[in-house]
């Protein structure tokens, strides 16, 4: 399946994969493609998952999301994009080709942000932001607009099919509701640290 890109960034994103793929063809390198979804994790801030949820969690404040909370969306976390990513430059039969790394149950984001706060002992608040949010707010941060050619990730069902990976080389994503949990402590300990600096 071709590359379909909706953005000069994806744009540049698929050459990139496409000049890789045509150095592996040509015998000029080994090249194993291994693709995540939105990650979360400990040490992981400024992502879909990140301050905006895991952060407003342990204060109680309200989570901010992009696109409709109530699709379902795959969330990759970052310790089992680090295995799959070892798994794939180290595996026979790897190279040459393109892998959905391995990812936990698929929730909607809603899910997701009320398992968090729960496990933070807070009530859930969500404020989602569509397409007319996210100008308006790039007006003021220039940076927000960048979200823009992704916004259709969050306002669609979004599940990463990560079968293939699975099939041939046994490896298990990390339970979703510990994957959370570790997250979770992490930010509480990055905050502890914060506060007492």
């Amino acid at each position: 399946m071709g590359a379909n890109p909706t953005s000069k960034k994806s744009a540049t994103r698929a050459a990139m994969t496409e000049e890789l793929v045509g150095a592996h063809a040509a015998g000029q390198v080994e090249v194993a493609i291994g693709r995540a979804s939105d990650y979360f994790g400990p040490g992981a801030t400024r992502t879909a998952l990140g301050e905006t949820v895991f952060g407003t969690a342990i204060t109680g404040k309200t989570a901010q999301v992009m696109g409709d909370p109530d699709q379902l969306h795959s969330y990759s976390y970052t310790p089992d994009v680090a295995a799959g990513l070892i798994t794939l430059g180290t595996a026979p039969g790897a190279v040459g080709q393109t892998w959905h790394l391995p990812v936990a149950e698929t929730r909607t984001t809603r899910q997701i942000i009320e398992q968090v706060y729960a496990m933070a002992g807070h009530k859930p608040r969500t404020l989602a932001a569509g397409r007319t949010t996210l100008r308006a707010i790039g007006l003021v941060k220039p940076a927000m607009r960048e979200y823009l050619h992704t916004l259709y990730q969050f306002t669609d069902r979004w599940v990463v099919d990560d079968s293939k990976f699975r099939a041939a080389f046994d490896d298990v994503a990390t339970p979703l509701d510990e994957a959370l949990g570790t997250t979770l402590e992490w930010y509480r300990a990055a905050a502890s640290v914060h506060a007492t600096a």
